[in-house]
């Protein structure tokens, strides 16, 4: 009794072992792929620099979990006396909206974030929303 308990149990190790999960970290080859993406993408949305601008930047983070190559843009423009800082948050190969920014001045006209299956969630300011984006993509900092 005591030599097939010890057999089922070594048995079960063996077929436990050999199972795969889904990894936790993205592999070299996801994270170029990802990288390559986001950069074509980024040249394809936004073939110039826009005018006035200080700051014209992509970031993009490849989620194994999820299969999800996220992109985020963010551009902050200078003009006379006032400004405009946006960011974006997007599936760089689908193509899907997951969060976004805009701030002119020092009013926050839009701050949304939306995860899969989740409702719509509001952040209220730039901070917030580079921390939410960073939590849920991988993306905000």
């Amino acid at each position: 009794m005591k030599t097939t308990l010890v057999m089922l149990l070594l048995t079960l190790g063996t077929l436990c072992a050999g199972q795969t999960a889904k990894p936790r970290q993205a592999t070299l080859a996801q994270q170029k792929m990802c990288a390559e993406q986001a950069q074509k993408i980024f040249k394809e949305d936004n073939p110039t620099r826009p005018e006035h601008a200080i700051t014209w930047e992509y970031t993009s983070h490849y989620e194994p979990r999820t299969n999800v190559c996220y992109i985020m843009t963010h551009t902050a423009t200078v003009k006379d006396k006032g400004f405009s800082i946006s960011y974006a948050v997007y599936d760089a190969i689908e193509g899907r909206g997951y969060a976004s920014f805009i701030q002119i001045d020092k009013d926050v006209m839009e701050c949304d974030i939306t995860r899969p299956g989740q409702d719509e969630e509001q952040c209220h300011s730039s901070d917030e929303f580079r921390t939410l984006v960073e939590k849920y993509f991988g993306v905000g900092q």
